[in-house]
């Protein structure tokens, strides 16, 4: 069993993902009871929950704001315009007096299509977290 301390940390950053997540959607109703939802998972098997059946729940809490984000973007492979490479699939690095520089190459964001679906938008908001928590 790993250290309480980083139990306490994975439980915490689980629920403020999902918690996140469903704020950037604009859902703050969903948002507001993902406590709750966690309570309610972890309390399933047992009143005396221990810190895997919270972390058990702050899981769930996650697949759930995951599960709420693709209904509300209209199912699985719904498209959207990429904002890095507008819509070109190449980007490019720079300018320089009105010419294009640099390398350029496919864009990472959306793999080059130009349309990012649902899988590179949740691949592109957890690198997003993941940066913000470096800096």
């Amino acid at each position: 069993m790993p250290p309480i301390y980083a139990m306490r940390e994975l439980f915490g950053l689980l629920r403020s993902d999902a918690t996140r997540l469903l704020t950037d959607m604009g859902e703050h109703e969903k948002a507001a009871s993902v406590p709750s939802f966690i309570a309610k998972v972890a309390r399933e098997k047992t009143d005396n929950p221990t810190p895997e059946d919270w972390i058990r729940g702050a899981e769930a809490a996650k697949k759930w704001a995951f599960k709420v984000a693709a209904e509300r973007e209209g199912g699985e492979e719904g498209f959207q315009p990429c904002e890095r490479c507008g819509q070109t699939g190449r980007f490019i690095t720079g300018s320089h007096n009105g010419q294009l520089t640099g390398p350029g190459g496919p864009c990472f964001r959306c793999a080059g299509r130009g349309q990012t679906t649902r899988a590179d938008r949740i691949r592109n908001f957890w690198y997003d977290v993941s940066l913000t928590r470096r800096a």
